[in-house]
């Protein structure tokens, strides 16, 4: 990774304050290894980008961060898309498909950022991955606090996963919102 003079921060989306937060540690650790960082906006194949590296957030982006040409591309893996849509939409198509594009992006990325040793689990367990290069960290809201925010996030979740309801895999970055409607036939 040091050996790339410069990094690119794709980050296109309206993101809330938080993933900006992040991507400005990412940022700050890539500098520390006196990598030239540079938001871009567009994942474009220009000279120069095989020996560049990148940081995207979503698994379709590190495709597109391949298909672009970058030499090294850094995964800042925030949630597990497949089942997050299966939850949402209820379209078993649309997780094969996203588990498929998730899949390609867990084994081309370089390097991950996990946010959570669950989630790197879930992914070891489902694609049957060994993770070599990767760092556990953390998501939380610095303004809600990182304490408060865990004890509520496990207080609300206690009882599904003690139950057996939820696998503990999923515990991490997933919204039981529709899963609770359901479960109470509201």
């Amino acid at each position: 990774m040091i050996a790339y003079g410069r990094a690119d921060i794709y980050n296109p989306y309206g993101n809330t304050s938080v993933t900006s937060d992040y991507l400005g540690v990412i940022e700050s650790s890539l500098e520390k290894l006196n990598a030239r960082c540079v938001n871009i906006k567009k994942l474009v194949r220009e000279k120069g980008t095989k020996n560049r590296a990148v940081v995207v957030i979503t698994a379709l982006d590190v495709l597109k961060a391949r298909l672009a040409g970058y030499g090294y591309v850094i995964f800042w893996a925030q949630g597990i898309a497949p089942e997050e849509s299966f939850m949402r939409h209820h379209s078993r198509l649309r997780t094969m498909i996203l588990s498929m594009i998730e899949h390609a992006a867990l084994r081309s990325a370089d390097f991950i950022f996990f946010v959570s040793d669950e989630m790197k689990e879930h992914y070891m367990e489902k694609y049957k991955i060994k993770f070599d290069d990767f760092y556990i960290m953390p998501c939380f809201n610095p303004k809600e606090g990182l304490i408060s925010r865990c004890l509520q996030r496990n207080k609300l979740m206690t009882n599904e996963v003690s139950l057996g309801l939820i696998p503990r895999s999923l515990l991490r970055g997933v919204s039981l919102k529709n899963w609770r409607k359901k479960r109470s036939g509201a």
